[in-house]
């Protein structure tokens, strides 16, 4: 796997069809694999049941990408992750978060 998607992502490629940046880099990236986070996937779908989409062509079109699965440790990161965060749950606050855990040795393994 070469890249790691987020759900802004998607979202423009989705939407956007075939004019966006997204687009542009999947083209220019044709030999390479992008990859999606699970919880990405999900966050994805969540979307379309809230706006109450057909499912089917969203699941079409995220079948073109490899679903990333999180590790055991990955998991307990991010869980003590966001735990500590509390109600401020921002990408910084969670990142912050994130490299304490994991400088300090606070986190399950490095594996």
């Amino acid at each position: 796997m070469d890249y790691l998607s987020d759900t802004s992502f998607l979202i423009r490629l989705w939407r956007d069809k075939e004019k966006c940046r997204e687009r542009r880099f999947i083209e220019q990236h044709a030999y390479e694999t992008v990859g999606l986070p699970w919880i990405v996937k999900a966050e994805f779908l969540r979307g379309v049941f809230l706006a109450n989409q057909d499912e089917q062509p969203t699941v079409d079109f995220l079948a073109r990408y490899l679903t990333v699965w999180p590790t055991e440790n990955t998991l307990k990161l991010y869980a003590r992750s966001v735990s500590d965060l509390g109600h401020s749950r921002t990408i910084l606050h969670l990142f912050r978060s994130i490299w304490r855990h994991w400088h300090e040795g606070t986190h399950p393994t490095r594996s």
